[in-house]
């Protein structure tokens, strides 16, 4: 639910469809060239801001699908390194502009995967080496932290170059998304194409200062994995992580 006190501008609202019969309003802002800081905010206006350690991971050890038992497992969540892009610039945690247009510090609460790319017929297993092999990999990733303080009442991100986006939570929970996609592809105006390459593996790779030649996953059209954990837009790039470079 989003505060009206000191908050930016809506630049977005459209309705989401949750199933067939249940639509859900949803109110969106543009995020650029913006550094955005995470901290609670008491009734009496006090920040309560993250600890700078503690960041955890759910690390369940996983196989080539997801089950009930590991579908939160981070490691879902492709390394670059198996890949060959080495470690993540320094410039990308550091700088603004064409490389990163935005960035949101996490040092506590805990990383799992919230979905997986879905079609009719299961979940979209990704293929590195030309369809040899393939497996399911993270589509969406979620960030959890319960602030230990009873009296938080908003939670701010606040940023570095707007006003700050103020959250009040629903039934105790703030929930919220971060896409980095096509304006199209977030209000479903395009068609889904799940078997489509993805492409958006090439601009991970710009983050990275390894092999030039990104490898374009492919999607294993002729395996599939069990239903478990859905994403909800099948657009959304499987996700990757690195460690930080000098």
């Amino acid at each position: 639910m989003v505060s009206h006190q000191e908050n930016r501008p809506i630049d977005l609202a459209f309705k989401y469809a949750v199933d067939f019969t249940h639509n859900e309003d949803v109110n969106a802002c543009r995020l650029s060239g913006e550094e955005l800081t995470l901290v609670g905010r008491t009734l009496a206006g006090d920040e309560v801001p993250l600890d700078k350690w503690g960041l955890a991971f759910a690390h369940e050890v996983i196989a080539d699908c997801p089950t009930n038992n590991d579908q939160e497992s981070f490691r879902w969540v492709a390394d670059m390194a198996d890949l060959g892009a080495g470690k993540v610039r320094g410039k990308a945690l550091t700088t603004l502009g064409s490389l990163v247009g935005m960035r949101l510090k996490l040092t506590q609460g805990t990383l799992k995967t919230g979905g997986f790319r879905a079609v009719d017929v299961g979940l979209v297993r990704w293929s590195f080496d030309g369809g040899k092999t393939s497996a399911a990999l993270a589509e969406e990733v979620t960030w959890e932290y319960r602030f230990a303080e009873a009296n938080v009442e908003e939670v701010v991100l606040k940023s570095s170059a707007a006003h700050s986006l103020v959250l009040r939570p629903y039934d105790g929970t703030v929930e919220v998304w971060i896409l980095n996609m096509p304006l199209g592809q977030v209000l479903r105006f395009e068609p889904a194409k799940p078997f489509d390459a993805n492409h958006h593996f090439a601009e991970f790779f710009r983050l990275a200062d390894g092999n030039p030649n990104p490898v374009i996953p492919i999607p294993d059209t002729t395996r599939f994995c069990g239903p478990p954990l859905a994403a909800s837009n099948p657009k959304c790039p499987p996700a990757l992580f690195a460690p930080l470079g000098t």
